[in-house]
């Protein structure tokens, strides 16, 4: 089971309800995983406080970790009033149009998902969600094909990486979000200017 969860800052709420951190373990020792974090009774490593087990070797005896990520973009939102307003606010889709602002977007900002972006120009939540999924190398095949070609096949599993269809759609929300942040940002710096 995959579960993530997006926050402005992670620490905050990892200091708040204190959960187990997943480890890593190679060859080279046992590591602080990046994200993951389990609420459950694992066992722990009495030298870290962390799980004892690799996080992949937890997964197979049925532990479940939930990644906290850090999505920087959340700072930016004020209250839970203005998240709700920059959800609900259809995106500007022309500004995927624009490579300045491509390279600047969350899940986007590489010069080959750029590209794939600029090449598919996503007026939807849900074609950006596919633009999203088909960089993964499971579903970059499907690059150059139609719309109607691609919907038919990208949300179907794949042998190699790919995004399922929950996870794809949100991110695709996010960069909505943040979309509608910069249009946000640029009216308030032109609401200055014009007051100067």
């Amino acid at each position: 089971m995959d579960i993530d969860i997006d926050f402005k800052d992670r620490s905050e709420v990892i200091d708040l309800l204190k959960p187990v951190i997943a480890s890593r373990i190679d060859s080279q020792g046992v590591h602080k995983h990046n994200v993951g974090v389990y609420f459950q009774d694992i066992p722990l490593d009495p030298t870290t406080g962390q799980s004892s087990l690799d996080y992949k070797v937890a997964e197979d005896l049925g532990y479940t970790k939930i990644d906290f990520l850090n999505l920087n973009i959340y700072q930016e939102v004020k209250s839970i009033q203005h998240m709700d307003s920059l959800v609900d606010q259809e995106p500007i889709w022309e500004l995927l149009e624009e490579r300045s602002i491509v390279e600047k977007l969350f899940q986007l900002g590489s010069e080959i998902n750029t590209d794939v972006c600029l090449g598919m120009k996503p007026r939807t939540l849900e074609e950006l969600a596919i633009v999203i999924a088909i960089v993964r190398p499971g579903k970059q095949h499907l690059i150059g094909k139609s719309w109607e070609a691609i919907r038919r096949e990208i949300w179907e599993p794949s042998e190699k990486y790919y995004f399922k269809k929950a996870h794809a759609f949100g991110y695709a929300m996010v960069i909505s979000v943040q979309l509608n942040l910069l249009v946000e940002k640029a009216q308030q710096a032109q609401l200055v200017d014009s007051d100067s």
